[in-house]
């Protein structure tokens, strides 16, 4: 991208950022967040004994950090239906099943330890209470966020420069990050020739000659904002 910022007849300043690059970061932050509004639901569930063949658990599903909603049931039991694909495990209450997590086959194995563990906790008339922090393991909220992460990072890494031509002091080339702030000076006096080098499928590189010992990559440059940039250098 190539924003022109400021022109007069003593000043030029001129801003390149990748606009593919944000568009890039922004579409992984997107998808990040919706994996984490769609799949990121916490469960738990805390059992007590009443009497010996009467068990009262506290269903609690919220999302993420949030408590969500505690629904208080009798339960007698727990079955975990499914097909090859998706399974879930439903909570055999006194009126009705509850539905309580969905998975697809990779999380089976977790899905069915859990089942058995409430159901020998029900046949099991010497324990008085039985608590399971979360049907989910840890690892399944990380990567559901791995995609909001790695747009925050991409976002973070890439660069914006700004080039600002004054004819009283001359060229300041500001190259900018979230964490890094790079700032190079060069009088026009020193400056004899300035040259755009385009790169395959990466930022130009502007040359500075013979001020600039190694060139300054400028991103987001097409071949027409190459061209309007040099000619925005020479009217200048």
């Amino acid at each position: 991208m190539f924003q022109l910022r400021s022109q007069s007849e003593t000043r030029l300043e001129v801003r390149c950022y990748s606009t593919w690059g944000r568009m890039a970061a922004f579409g992984f932050i997107v998808g990040g967040l919706a994996l984490l509004v769609l799949w990121g639901q916490v469960v738990s569930l805390r059992c007590t004994r009443l009497g010996p063949s009467t068990v009262s658990c506290d269903y609690r599903a919220g999302w993420l950090v949030f408590g969500g909603r505690v629904q208080t049931v009798e339960v007698r039991g727990a079955e975990l239906p499914g097909s090859r694909s998706i399974y879930g495990v439903n909570l055999i209450t006194a009126g009705d099943e509850l539905p309580v997590t969905r998975v697809w086959a990779l999380g089976y194995r977790r899905q069915r330890d859990l089942v058995v563990q409430i159901n020998e906790f029900l046949a099991d008339w010497q324990r008085s209470t039985l608590s399971i922090p979360s049907f989910y393991p840890w690892w399944r909220y990380l990567l559901l966020a791995a995609p909001l992460f790695a747009g925050l990072l991409l976002l973070s890494l890439l660069p914006a420069v700004t080039l600002t031509l004054q004819k009283e002091s001359g060229l300041t080339l500001q190259r900018r990050t979230w964490w890094r702030r790079q700032t190079c000076t060069y009088p026009l006096s020193q400056i004899e020739t300035i040259l755009l080098q385009p790169r395959p499928l990466r930022s130009a590189l502007l040359h500075l000659r013979p001020a600039a010992q190694s060139p300054h990559s400028l991103p987001g440059l097409t071949r027409a904002n190459r061209a309007r940039l040099i000619a925005l250098i020479n009217q200048f």
